[in-house]
């Protein structure tokens, strides 16, 4: 299942650096997704699902940079990414 995620500047304002489960990303997967919770760890994100379990799907790498600028203090602005989700 491929969707579309919009990290948004709100997402940026209540997002938590260094933070595995309340970076901006996180927060935009939670929306488009409300039923998984997504755990960051590098460039791999593990989603918990309430009936599936846990699944790890490597992110995107403007995902991936976009953490690491965030992360390091570094000025970041909105963006969209697709995340291909196994059935």
């Amino acid at each position: 299942m491929k969707k579309l995620i919009r990290v948004t500047q709100e997402d940026i304002r209540k997002g938590n650096r260094e933070s595995k489960t309340n970076c901006p990303v996180a927060i935009a997967i939670s929306r488009v997704f409300p039923r998984m919770h997504p755990l960051l760890v590098g460039s791999t994100m593990g989603i918990l699902g309430v009936f599936t379990g846990i699944k790890f799907i490597d992110l995107p790498r403007s995902a991936v940079r976009f953490i690491k600028k965030f992360d390091n203090c570094k000025a970041v602005k909105p963006f969209n990414f697709y995340l291909d989700i196994p059935e």
